[in-house]
């Protein structure tokens, strides 16, 4: 089994795709199904029965929905891989890894550097204030395998400014974290739910200004 226990399923990306739309109903379960299976093992059987065997389903109910669901799959040495999880999985590591070798260069720095780095007591800028690039972004959502959508967050703050008031955004990790517990800004809602979340951190700016002032 994989390291992560649950995988990202964008529910709207499901719901307006026009394959999932043209597929029978009742062979949308078997797809979830085979998705489970390439989430747990990494892909899934091609052949019928041991698809059957590793979804819990009847062969003869695989053998119906099947090949409703193989445009979702590639096909890769007798086994079915997706390509949604599969493209996930790239960019995952490729933000832990970026992740582990931005640490490893810091940690390797001598301690004046990174004191200088980090400012002071009084006041000075900490490396954590400073804006951070999107694969920054991309590496600290994905090392809290949060729902945060990198791109969307950094876009909202890239067009509204980083600065409050005068003063520069504290800590840029703490505002994805605030995203991520209001439960906004994962880029799998609708038009109506994307401007609510954009209403509420319009708001915490808001309320941020009105502190400093």
């Amino acid at each position: 089994m994989r390291d992560q226990p649950w995988f990202k399923f964008y529910a709207a990306d499901y719901l307006l795709d026009a394959k999932v739309d043209a597929m029978p109903r009742e062979a949308e379960a078997l797809l979830v199904r085979m998705w489970c299976i390439c989430h747990r093992e990494g892909c899934c059987p091609a052949d019928p029965e041991g698809l059957a065997r590793k979804t819990l389903c009847s062969s003869q109910y695989v053998l119906q929905c099947k090949q409703h669901c193989e445009p979702f799959f590639e096909l890769q040495d007798g086994k079915l891989y997706s390509r949604r999880m599969q493209e996930e999985k790239q960019r995952s590591e490729t933000a832990r890894k970026n992740a582990n070798e931005r640490w490893k260069q810091r940690e390797s720095k001598p301690e004046s550097e990174s004191q200088s780095e980090r400012g002071n007591a009084n006041g000075i800028a900490n490396s954590s204030a400073k804006h951070p690039s999107l694969e920054d972004v991309r590496a600290y959502c994905a090392a809290r395998r949060n729902s945060v959508d990198p791109q969307q967050w950094f876009d909202y703050y890239e067009a509204n400014g980083w600065n409050v008031g005068r003063n520069p955004m504290k800590d840029w990790r703490a505002a994805v974290r605030t995203w991520e517990r209001n439960g906004y800004g994962n880029g799998n809602g609708n038009r109506a739910e994307r401007q609510q979340a954009s209403n509420l951190a319009a708001l915490e700016i808001a309320k941020a200004r009105s502190r400093s002032n």
